[in-house]
């Protein structure tokens, strides 16, 4: 084997190992969330929700459960149900909850489950939303985005995102 074609071998295999580590880390633990008022979860979580608004066709369906934070985690944690009315509300037409979604599409769209709030400041607040495609017949994973959500003179932003891996 050449050189050549062995730098590229190992290449490979080193980004291999470099995403599979990154998709099997766990979901950071959420940290003093009791810091933030229910006016800044709302707006954090409105915030990272209406990125997947969506077109007129669609529909979008809020999971209350909450992600899990790493694989073997087996306790289920769910959003406060008046916050995810709230949300719901909020973000308009086209979203709904999951367990009653009267006023949505029924046949297609996503359903998107959040994960708990990690306060990294007081002003700057990381979630992730998974989604999951929903089309008549057929259902597909679609990933996760990691947002960071940081407080300006604006109110809540999003300030950055990435793709992030689910536990």
């Amino acid at each position: 084997m050449s050189a050549r074609r062995l730098a590229l071998v190992v290449t490979l295999v080193a980004v291999w190992f470099a995403t599979t580590a990154a998709h099997a880390a766990p979901l950071p633990a959420p940290s003093a969330e009791s810091a933030l008022s229910e006016t800044d979860v709302t707006a954090i979580y409105e915030q990272a929700l209406r990125f997947y608004r969506p077109p007129w066709n669609q529909s979008r369906w809020l999971d209350v459960r909450l992600m899990r934070r790493s694989a073997g985690d087996t306790l289920e944690r769910r959003l406060d149900p008046a916050l995810a009315s709230r949300l719901v509300e909020r973000l308009g037409k086209g979203f709904c909850l999951l367990d009653a979604p009267e006023r949505c599409r029924k046949d297609r769209g996503a359903e998107l489950r959040v994960s708990d709030l990690v306060v990294e400041r007081p002003d700057r607040v990381r979630v992730t939303v998974a989604c999951r495609l929903v089309w008549p017949g057929f259902t597909m994973d679609n990933g996760a985005q990691a947002f960071v959500i940081a407080r300006g003179a604006r109110g809540w932003r999003i300030e950055d995102r990435s793709g992030a891996a689910t536990p």
